[in-house]
């Protein structure tokens, strides 16, 4: 599932996030089960920075007896360029995540998480979307400012 947000830089000032990383934290004894996904907007999981700020979000977890071992990094397939984590859900043109007051994506009236650049964009992605948009029961954001 692609996941976008509305940020133009993150943990790393002047460096835009095209790249994702997953921590997940569960508790399948509680009823019901709990699961609580860290979804870190990342520059270039190849950067060593990078990985190195992962690991140490994955040692504080552990440090928690929340998480277990730190799963291997994947590299980059060569060649490969991933859209702007901010960009528009559909067309993922990188002008639609500059973060200027002009481009404003809207969010998905249902799930309230997806966001794009312009209706014909929502509809153009409604077959691929309205899975997922169906099965989103709520959304919090943190640290949102």
């Amino acid at each position: 599932m692609p996941l976008k947000h509305g940020l133009t830089e993150l943990l790393y000032p002047g460096e835009s996030a095209r790249e994702t990383n997953f921590q997940n934290l569960s508790w399948h004894h509680l009823n019901p089960p709990r699961l609580i996904i860290y979804v870190h907007f990342v520059c270039d999981m190849d950067q060593p920075h990078v990985r190195e700020g992962l690991t140490a979000m994955h040692g504080m977890l552990q440090q928690l007896r929340a998480a277990g071992p730190m799963p291997s990094l994947p590299k980059r397939p060569a060649g490969v360029s991933y859209p702007l984590a901010g960009s528009c859900a559909f067309c993922e043109r990188d002008e639609t995540a500059s973060g200027d007051e002009e481009v404003q994506l809207d969010r998905c009236s249902g799930c309230r998480m997806t966001r794009y650049c312009g209706t014909e964009c929502q509809r153009k992605d409604w077959p691929r979307h309205k899975v997922t948009c169906a099965m989103v029961h709520s959304v919090e954001y943190e640290n949102w400012d």
